[in-house]
């Protein structure tokens, strides 16, 4: 089953994630996901300002979809009851976290993002990738350097 979420830019996965605590609120931060897509663009159009979200999409085994939506299981294994903030409990899901590493950009408004991390030997940073693509610079010339 194809879930989707809107997130801000700026909560893009890092390489390593701050410390923010363990509480049950910090813990479920970026695992709220829903199964209507035209929910989570309503989410992210009434939450954020324009240009600064994105909707992403995960891929969760239907066999095990269920284990993850609120209306099933109210309760996460970190202590919060998804249920009582959930709008919708039937079609919203909390998931795991390293499920949402396979998370997949949706473009909305012919607007694409460039992938966050490239894996070369040495990572080449979106900022100076899209540098260079404004001077013309191949991109196979960049990971030849990086490498």
């Amino acid at each position: 089953m194809i879930l989707y979420r809107a997130r801000g830019l700026s909560s893009r996965p890092s390489r390593k994630p701050a410390f923010e605590g363990n509480e049950p609120q910090i813990r479920i931060r970026g695992r709220w996901f829903t199964s209507v897509k035209a929910d989570a663009v309503s989410y992210g159009a009434s939450t954020f300002r324009a240009g600064a979200w994105e909707l992403i999409s995960i891929d969760v085994p239907d066999a095990i979809v269920d284990g993850f939506r609120v209306a099933t299981t109210p309760h996460t294994p970190c202590g919060l009851s998804p249920i009582d903030y959930a709008d919708a409990p039937e079609t919203e899901y909390v998931v795991q976290t390293f499920r949402i590493m396979d998370a997949v950009q949706i473009p909305l408004n012919d607007q694409a993002r460039i992938v966050d991390f490239i894996d070369v030997g040495r990572s080449i940073s979106p900022a100076l990738l899209r540098s260079a693509q404004d001077l013309g610079v191949p991109v196979e010339q960049l990971l030849d350097l990086a490498a």
